[in-house]
């Protein structure tokens, strides 16, 4: 208790700089706990509390006033170190640097076919000397965006640098060891896209270096809707398991346990700066390097408490991360059910267990950064978690060091096998994604979050005194939480941009209307322009959905006949995302309006013209003047044509 006591005052530290509720919550806990266990409480460890305080108070208040931009907005010559991966799509290249020591975001438009082969293939890191215009990050454009000015402002980038020309490059030069060490990731990376001429190539750069830049899009949004996405992230299993086949085979040569742990020690270091310091990976390796120094006399409960804090210190904003707060917040709910878990000595049991208590615990987060959930991901981890823990992950290890000795031997007797392998994995997930259906639960308050939070973990105490009656009803209390988000709906009138083309959103008394549907970026370019990767509005669309918690589109409705306007009513219609279809009477005659009326009248949706008067429908009134629409919403006028 007294190092959980400890931890819990680090993070209360941490967050009176950034959440004030949060905290309050946190500090209402500690003092409990401390009433709790008064023993703790001589003048040794009230000195150590607050030293540890003021220490974790401290560090986050130096963060937090120094984690800002050195960089005003300009345009002028700037060097530009680049360690990381580079994304290519068409002729734009994106990719983060380094400008005098602070991280950036890098775009830049390739000028030639020539220029985009170098990059994609030849370009192994090192630094560019350009001349550009530095920006900061754009806001999001629509309420339901991704944050990425947040996301990013958490990680220390704050710059966009557009570059605009190259003057020229030092192919590998680096202004530190530190980077120098950084290029190697890359340099592999690049070796894995050219030289392994397998469909599933992605997995090898994702599992062993943690780039998934090179996945399709398809195999990520399948394991996102499995509940699965943490097997293609570097963490703790994948840690350990590495370490586990690193103790088999050394002990095979009889290396004494010593040596062993003195290479884990040096290697695991090397490894995380290699697979880009996530949290996961940091929180893994950092456990088993205490277990280590501690000569294996620390509890797994104290070792991780004690990586949380420390990785905390060396960086606050590590809180903001979604993979730090899954990885400690799932891994310390699984160390506290270890009772529960091993009750039974059936393994398949004890599987589910593990998969459902690490669903449970991951609930509030997926509300607060994904609002929706999927219980299929407690069954598909049950299956998936052994089969890429024993199978997939150590096939590909091996593999992958054959490759490095040989390219012929991997070719002729390792593609087979795993050709076999990921062959059974594809047919296991169109199983599972024949079930899979998200519950759309939509954006939710942080204090419905905290509460959440909080009868959770009382869910995970009374499991584990297998107190199950107090277990169940703290269950249904569960469910009545997440039921009740459907009882109240926010009304909202939102202007949105989608794919440069505004797009209006309504939401009254639960009943939702989108007026125009934009259309997808049309491809033009057959030369190196050409973009290998399209963007789907869909995206925009389930992003609204989730965010709402709805889903379908109670009312569309048209009232432009471009193209660029409509074009993608088609797909909301054909995917059963609308349920009403209104069409302004002076456009219906168009080819391209009669087509998008076709396909509703065929999935049997309503169908509606408004001609010029005012209507009303539900509790929106629409004035309709030929080809212009005055919408009344809360006694406000808006035009929306």
């Amino acid at each position: 208790m007294k190092i959980f006591l400890l931890a819990l005052l680090s993070l209360i530290a941490v967050l009176v700089n950034f959440n004030t509720l949060l905290t309050f919550f946190l500090i209402l806990l500690f003092l409990i706990l401390s009433i709790l266990n008064k023993r703790y409480f001589n003048a040794k460890n009230i000195t150590l509390l607050i030293v540890i305080f003021l220490a974790f108070f401290i560090r986050s208040g130096y963060i937090q006033n120094n984690n800002h931009s050195i960089f005003y907005n300009d345009k002028k010559y700037h060097e530009v170190e680049i360690v990381d991966n580079i994304s290519i799509n068409g002729d734009f290249l994106k990719t983060v640097g380094y400008i005098s020591d602070e991280k950036v975001i890098i775009n830049y438009k390739i000028n030639s076919e020539k220029e985009k082969q170098y990059f994609k293939n030849s370009f192994l890191g090192g630094t560019l000397y350009t001349e550009g215009t530095i920006d900061d990050i754009k806001e999001k454009k629509n309420y339901y965006s991704f944050n990425s000015k947040e996301y990013n402002n958490n990680q220390g980038i704050f710059k966009v640098y557009s570059i605009e020309k190259i003057i020229a490059i030092e192919d590998e030069q680096y202004s530190s060891i530190y980077r120098k060490i950084q290029s190697f990731r890359l340099k592999f990376i690049k070796n894995i896209e050219s030289n392994i001429k397998f469909n599933k190539s992605g997995y090898f750069e994702a599992l062993i270096y943690g780039d998934k830049s090179n996945m399709f899009n398809d195999y990520i949004e399948s394991y996102r809707e499995l509940g699965i996405s943490h097997l293609l992230a570097i963490s703790g299993l994948h840690i350990a398991t590495l370490v586990s086949l690193l103790y088999i085979f050394l002990r095979y040569f009889n290396i004494s346990d010593f040596i062993i742990e003195s290479i884990l020690f040096i290697t695991l270091p090397l490894y995380n700066i290699l697979t880009g310091l996530q949290p996961s990976t940091l929180r893994a390796s950092f456990m088993v390097i205490l277990y280590i120094i501690f000569r294996k006399k620390i509890s797994s409960l104290s070792s991780l408490l004690l990586t949380f804090m420390i990785l905390l210190l060396v960086n606050p904003l590590y809180i903001f991360h979604i993979g730090f707060q899954y990885s400690f917040l799932v891994t310390f709910s699984l160390i506290m059910s270890e009772p529960c878990i091993n009750i039974n000595n059936n393994y398949v049991i004890k599987l589910f267990k593990i998969s459902f208590i690490s669903y449970i615990a991951g609930v509030p987060i997926s509300l607060a950064n994904f609002y929706t959930l999927s219980f299929i991901s407690i069954f598909s981890n049950v299956i998936f978690v052994p089969y890429f823990t024993i199978i997939i992950f150590p096939l590909i290890l091996i593999s992958y060091i054959n490759f490095l000795i040989s390219v012929d031997l991997f070719n002729y007797v390792f593609v087979p096998v795993l050709n076999t392998v990921f062959y059974i994995s594809d047919y296991l997930e169109g199983f599972f994604l024949k079930v899979a259906n998200y519950i759309h639960i939509g954006k939710q308050e942080n204090l419905l979050i905290y509460i959440l939070t909080f009868f959770i973990f009382l869910f995970l105490i009374f499991l584990n005194k297998r107190n199950y009656k107090k277990s169940s009803i703290i269950l249904i209390i569960l469910i009545l939480i997440l039921g009740s988000t459907r009882l109240y709906s926010e009304d909202k009138f939102e202007k949105l941009t989608i794919t440069n083309r505004s797009v209006y959103f309504v939401k009254k008394n639960k009943t939702s209307y989108l007026v125009n549907t934009s259309n997808n970026f049309q491809e033009y370019y057959k030369d190196f322009r050409k973009k290998d990767k399209s963007y789907d509005i869909m995206r925009e669309y389930d992003n609204i959905l989730r965010y709402e918690g709805i889903y379908y589109i109670d009312y569309l409705i048209i009232s432009k006949k471009n193209s660029r306007d409509i074009g993608y009513a088609r797909n909301l219609i054909g995917t059963d995302k609308i349920k009403n279809l209104i069409v302004l009477k002076n456009i219906e005659e168009d080819d391209k309006i009669k087509e998008i009326i076709n396909i509703a009248k065929f999935k049997n949706i309503n169908v509606n013209f408004l001609d010029k008067g005012i209507y009303k429908i539900n509790d929106i009134a629409f004035n309709v003047d030929n080809d212009k629409i005055i919408l009344s919403y809360n006694g406000k006028k808006y035009d929306i044509s």
